[in-house]
Protein backbone atom coordinates (compact mmCIF):
# COMPACT_ATOMS: atom_id res chain seq x y z
CA UNK A 1 0.00 0.00 0.00
CA UNK A 2 1.63 3.13 -1.14
CA UNK A 3 -0.93 5.60 -1.16
CA UNK A 4 -2.99 6.66 1.73
CA UNK A 5 -6.83 4.73 1.87
CA UNK A 6 -9.68 6.12 4.26
CA UNK A 7 -13.19 5.21 4.24
CA UNK A 8 -16.15 5.96 7.10
CA UNK A 9 -18.64 3.42 6.09
CA UNK A 10 -18.98 -0.04 7.15
CA UNK A 11 -17.57 -1.90 3.84
CA UNK A 12 -14.21 -3.84 4.58
CA UNK A 13 -11.34 -3.70 3.16
CA UNK A 14 -9.12 -6.63 2.67
CA UNK A 15 -5.71 -6.56 1.29
CA UNK A 16 -4.01 -9.64 0.17
CA UNK A 17 -0.85 -10.93 -0.58
CA UNK A 18 1.08 -14.06 -2.12
CA UNK A 19 3.61 -12.92 -0.01
CA UNK A 20 4.34 -10.15 2.67
CA UNK A 21 1.84 -7.08 2.99
CA UNK A 22 3.72 -3.72 3.58
CA UNK A 23 1.95 -0.52 4.51
CA UNK A 24 3.88 2.34 3.44
CA UNK A 25 0.52 4.89 3.42
CA UNK A 26 -1.83 5.52 6.24
CA UNK A 27 -4.68 3.63 6.42
CA UNK A 28 -7.55 5.33 8.03
CA UNK A 29 -11.60 3.76 8.62
CA UNK A 30 -13.69 5.79 10.68
CA UNK A 31 -16.73 4.06 10.60
CA UNK A 32 -18.62 5.25 13.81
CA UNK A 33 -21.93 3.14 13.72
CA UNK A 34 -22.67 -0.47 14.94
CA UNK A 35 -19.98 -2.55 13.82
CA UNK A 36 -20.65 -6.09 12.35
CA UNK A 37 -17.90 -7.12 10.80
CA UNK A 38 -14.38 -6.80 10.93
CA UNK A 39 -13.73 -3.22 8.95
CA UNK A 40 -9.86 -4.91 7.78
CA UNK A 41 -8.60 -8.00 6.66
CA UNK A 42 -4.96 -8.92 6.22
CA UNK A 43 -4.70 -12.53 4.05
CA UNK A 44 -0.85 -12.82 3.55
CA UNK A 45 1.44 -15.79 2.53
CA UNK A 46 -1.49 -16.85 0.29
CA UNK A 47 1.18 -18.99 -2.40
CA UNK A 48 0.95 -21.95 0.08
CA UNK A 49 -0.76 -23.53 2.37
CA UNK A 50 1.12 -22.49 5.58
CA UNK A 51 2.48 -18.96 4.56
CA UNK A 52 5.93 -19.32 6.30
CA UNK A 53 8.04 -16.45 5.92
CA UNK A 54 5.38 -13.81 5.08
CA UNK A 55 4.89 -10.98 7.72
CA UNK A 56 2.85 -7.73 7.88
CA UNK A 57 4.84 -4.98 7.78
CA UNK A 58 3.35 -1.43 8.52
CA UNK A 59 5.65 2.05 8.03
CA UNK A 60 3.09 4.20 8.04
CA UNK A 61 0.17 3.54 10.95
CA UNK A 62 -3.50 1.93 10.52
CA UNK A 63 -6.53 3.40 12.45
CA UNK A 64 -9.41 1.31 13.47
CA UNK A 65 -12.68 1.85 15.14
CA UNK A 66 -12.19 0.10 18.93
CA UNK A 67 -14.00 -3.59 19.21
CA UNK A 68 -13.17 -6.64 17.17
CA UNK A 69 -12.87 -4.86 13.56
CA UNK A 70 -9.18 -6.47 12.20
CA UNK A 71 -8.53 -9.88 10.99
CA UNK A 72 -5.86 -11.39 9.83
CA UNK A 73 -4.72 -14.78 7.72
CA UNK A 74 -1.35 -16.52 7.66
CA UNK A 75 -1.36 -19.17 4.69
CA UNK A 76 -3.96 -19.79 1.70
CA UNK A 77 -5.20 -22.65 4.67
CA UNK A 78 -4.69 -20.77 8.02
CA UNK A 79 -7.15 -19.77 10.39
CA UNK A 80 -8.79 -16.16 10.05
CA UNK A 81 -7.38 -13.95 13.99
CA UNK A 82 -9.63 -11.92 15.28
CA UNK A 83 -7.99 -8.95 17.16
CA UNK A 84 -9.70 -6.97 19.96
CA UNK A 85 -8.71 -3.23 18.40
CA UNK A 86 -7.93 -0.69 21.43
CA UNK A 87 -7.85 2.93 21.29
CA UNK A 88 -7.88 4.34 24.87
CA UNK A 89 -4.86 3.74 27.92
CA UNK A 90 -7.62 1.97 30.13
CA UNK A 91 -8.38 -0.46 27.30
CA UNK A 92 -4.73 -0.79 27.13
CA UNK A 93 -4.16 -1.50 30.91
CA UNK A 94 -7.35 -3.71 31.03
CA UNK A 95 -5.43 -6.29 28.74
CA UNK A 96 -4.07 -7.03 32.23
CA UNK A 97 -7.21 -7.84 33.94
CA UNK A 98 -7.18 -11.83 34.23
CA UNK A 99 -5.50 -14.92 32.84
CA UNK A 100 -7.98 -14.65 29.35
CA UNK A 101 -7.60 -11.34 28.85
CA UNK A 102 -3.37 -12.06 29.11
CA UNK A 103 -3.77 -14.16 26.28
CA UNK A 104 -5.80 -12.24 24.02
CA UNK A 105 -5.28 -10.71 20.61
CA UNK A 106 -4.94 -6.98 20.71
CA UNK A 107 -4.32 -4.50 17.95
CA UNK A 108 -3.59 -1.07 18.43
CA UNK A 109 -6.03 1.19 16.62
CA UNK A 110 -4.57 4.93 17.14
CA UNK A 111 -1.25 5.85 19.44
CA UNK A 112 -1.08 6.28 22.50
CA UNK A 113 0.28 9.23 24.94
CA UNK A 114 1.24 7.46 28.25
CA UNK A 115 2.29 10.88 30.31
CA UNK A 116 1.26 11.34 33.69
CA UNK A 117 -0.72 7.85 33.64
CA UNK A 118 0.29 5.70 36.59
CA UNK A 119 0.66 2.62 34.25
CA UNK A 120 1.33 -1.05 34.95
CA UNK A 121 2.87 -3.42 32.75
CA UNK A 122 1.06 -5.53 31.30
CA UNK A 123 2.16 -9.49 32.61
CA UNK A 124 3.93 -10.67 35.47
CA UNK A 125 6.19 -13.40 36.23
CA UNK A 126 2.86 -15.17 37.83
CA UNK A 127 0.82 -14.01 35.20
CA UNK A 128 2.77 -13.59 31.59
CA UNK A 129 1.22 -11.67 28.78
CA UNK A 130 0.96 -15.02 26.45
CA UNK A 131 -1.23 -13.56 23.40
CA UNK A 132 -0.76 -11.37 20.33
CA UNK A 133 -0.08 -7.44 19.99
CA UNK A 134 -0.69 -6.24 16.84
CA UNK A 135 0.57 -2.09 16.46
CA UNK A 136 -0.59 -1.58 13.46
CA UNK A 137 2.56 0.72 12.91
CA UNK A 138 0.95 3.02 15.50
CA UNK A 139 3.16 4.63 18.58
CA UNK A 140 3.04 4.41 22.33
CA UNK A 141 4.50 7.14 23.94
CA UNK A 142 5.78 8.74 27.10
CA UNK A 143 5.63 5.86 29.35
CA UNK A 144 7.05 6.14 32.71
CA UNK A 145 7.93 4.00 36.00
CA UNK A 146 10.41 4.36 38.56
CA UNK A 147 9.96 1.20 40.78
CA UNK A 148 13.68 1.09 41.49
CA UNK A 149 13.39 -1.90 43.65
CA UNK A 150 10.61 -3.88 41.46
CA UNK A 151 11.77 -6.49 38.46
CA UNK A 152 10.28 -6.89 35.04
CA UNK A 153 9.25 -3.95 33.97
CA UNK A 154 9.01 -2.63 30.56
CA UNK A 155 5.33 -1.92 28.52
CA UNK A 156 5.25 -5.53 28.76
CA UNK A 157 6.63 -6.65 32.37
CA UNK A 158 6.93 -10.60 31.29
CA UNK A 159 5.44 -12.63 28.10
CA UNK A 160 5.42 -16.15 27.29
CA UNK A 161 5.03 -17.53 23.65
CA UNK A 162 3.69 -14.36 23.10
CA UNK A 163 3.76 -12.08 19.64
CA UNK A 164 4.70 -8.54 19.25
CA UNK A 165 4.63 -6.30 16.18
CA UNK A 166 4.73 -3.28 14.28
CA UNK A 167 4.84 -1.27 17.27
CA UNK A 168 6.96 1.80 18.25
CA UNK A 169 7.87 3.04 21.90
CA UNK A 170 8.69 6.16 22.40
CA UNK A 171 10.04 8.36 24.79
CA UNK A 172 9.74 5.26 27.71
CA UNK A 173 11.28 6.27 31.21
CA UNK A 174 12.05 3.29 32.94
CA UNK A 175 13.79 2.64 36.18
CA UNK A 176 13.55 -0.85 38.51
CA UNK A 177 15.72 -3.75 39.37
CA UNK A 178 15.93 -6.99 37.15
CA UNK A 179 14.75 -7.94 34.11
CA UNK A 180 14.01 -3.79 32.63
CA UNK A 181 13.45 -3.19 29.06
CA UNK A 182 11.72 -0.74 27.15
CA UNK A 183 9.52 -3.03 25.37
CA UNK A 184 9.24 -6.17 27.87
CA UNK A 185 11.07 -6.67 30.62
CA UNK A 186 11.13 -10.47 30.83
CA UNK A 187 10.41 -12.18 26.89
CA UNK A 188 10.11 -15.61 27.86
CA UNK A 189 10.16 -19.12 25.86
CA UNK A 190 8.42 -18.84 22.42
CA UNK A 191 8.05 -14.84 22.46
CA UNK A 192 8.75 -13.05 19.62
CA UNK A 193 8.96 -9.58 18.64
CA UNK A 194 9.32 -7.96 15.03
CA UNK A 195 8.83 -4.77 13.24
CA UNK A 196 9.37 -2.76 16.40
CA UNK A 197 11.44 0.27 18.49
CA UNK A 198 11.87 1.72 21.68
CA UNK A 199 13.20 5.48 22.66
CA UNK A 200 13.98 6.72 26.04
CA UNK A 201 15.80 5.41 29.22
CA UNK A 202 15.96 2.02 30.39
CA UNK A 203 17.68 1.34 34.24
CA UNK A 204 18.32 -1.25 36.60
CA UNK A 205 20.02 -3.91 38.20
CA UNK A 206 20.63 -6.99 35.93
CA UNK A 207 19.68 -8.24 32.81
CA UNK A 208 18.55 -4.29 31.59
CA UNK A 209 17.82 -3.58 27.68
CA UNK A 210 16.54 -0.72 25.74
CA UNK A 211 13.90 -2.89 24.13
CA UNK A 212 14.09 -6.27 25.87
CA UNK A 213 15.56 -6.64 29.48
CA UNK A 214 15.67 -10.49 28.87
CA UNK A 215 16.99 -10.89 25.45
CA UNK A 216 21.02 -10.83 23.96
CA UNK A 217 22.05 -7.75 21.75
CA UNK A 218 19.21 -4.96 22.12
CA UNK A 219 18.41 -7.04 25.35
CA UNK A 220 20.77 -8.36 28.31
CA UNK A 221 19.78 -11.77 28.41
CA UNK A 222 17.74 -14.13 25.42
CA UNK A 223 15.09 -16.80 25.51
CA UNK A 224 12.44 -15.42 23.05
CA UNK A 225 13.62 -13.75 19.14
CA UNK A 226 13.71 -10.40 17.76
CA UNK A 227 13.53 -9.78 13.92
CA UNK A 228 13.78 -6.24 12.07
CA UNK A 229 13.77 -4.57 15.76
CA UNK A 230 15.82 -1.78 17.17
CA UNK A 231 16.29 0.46 20.18
CA UNK A 232 17.76 4.26 20.28
CA UNK A 233 17.51 4.13 24.33
CA UNK A 234 19.90 5.26 26.79
CA UNK A 235 20.66 1.85 28.96
CA UNK A 236 22.79 1.65 32.24
CA UNK A 237 23.17 -1.42 33.86
CA UNK A 238 24.68 -1.70 37.48
CA UNK A 239 25.40 -5.44 37.42
CA UNK A 240 25.13 -8.43 34.41
CA UNK A 241 23.71 -8.46 31.12
CA UNK A 242 23.07 -4.82 29.63
CA UNK A 243 23.06 -4.43 26.48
Amino acid sequence: VNSSVSWSSSYSLTLEATGNIEVNAPITASFAGTITRPLLNLYYGQASANGIGARSIFLSPVTLPAGLTLTEKLGSSGAKISYQVIKTVAALQAISTNSTSLAGNYALGASLNLSGEAFTPIGSSASPFRGRFEGLGNRISNLTINAPSTDYLGLFGYTEGSQIRNLGLVNAQITGANNIGGLVGYSGSGSSILNSFASGAVSGQNNIGGLVGHNRGLAGYNLGSIMNSYSSSSVNGQNNDVG
